[in-house]
Formats: C-alpha cells, sequence, structure tokens
C-alpha cells in the first residue's frame, strides 16, 4: 500500500503574486515525476535569486562597515576624539533604560 505524503509549507508564489512549487497541504504522492521536477526546479531558481539578494546585501553591508572604519581612522590621524558627546550621553542613556523581559521562542509557531 502506498503511503501518500503531505506537504507543510506555506502557499509560495512568485513575483506576479501566481502560486508556484506547491501548496500547503498539497498531497506529493498524486503528483507526477515531471510535475515534481518542475516544483523543485522552480524552487531552485528561487533560492538562487533570494541568494543572489542576500550577497548583494552583505557586499553592501561590507562597503558601507569600510567606510566608517576609514572615517574613523582618518578621525584618529588628525588627533580627533572618536566618541563625541553626544555619544557618550546616548549610550550612558540607552544602557541606563531597563531592558524588556526576554521572550521564550514560541516552538509550536509555524516558519
Amino acid at each position: 500500500m502506498e503511503t501518500k505524503r503531505t506537504v507543510h509549507m506555506r502557499d509560495h508564489k512568485d513575483e506576479s503574486g501566481n502560486k508556484r512549487g506547491f501548496k500547503f497541504g498539497e498531497v506529493l504522492g498524486e503528483k507526477t515525476d515531471e510535475e515534481l521536477k518542475e516544483m523543485l526546479k522552480s524552487l531552485y531558481a528561487d533560492e538562487r535569486k533570494l541568494s543572489y539578494q542576500r550577497r548583494l546585501i552583505h557586499g553592501r553591508i561590507d562597503i558601507l562597515k569600510e567606510e566608517l572604519v576609514r572615517r574613523l581612522k582618518q578621525k584618529l590621524e588628525r588627533g580627533e576624539a572618536i566618541a563625541e558627546d553626544l555619544d557618550i550621553e546616548d549610550l550612558t542613556r540607552i544602557l541606563a533604560h531597563p531592558s524588556p523581559p526576554l521572550l521564550e521562542p514560541d516552538i509550536n509557531e509555524e516558519v
């Protein structure tokens, strides 16, 4: 007797809002091999796009960090203070403020 597998994922849509991949609760055992391959191909394409976007974002983060470091080095070379009074005041205020309570993650929450 063949066991039917049910997918437990949220609906997936492409940029135009059309559903791609597979739907929540869809029975994979009822799909043909070609349908499964097409679904997999679609998800791999999405993964490549997201990975590319992630690399771009991390590249921009690295560039911004390097610019800040460059500016700090210039300040040091000119003998300027790195931390201004305003920075110290803000940091003191932030550290003196009570932090919100830590929340335990809900392990039953859907991802």
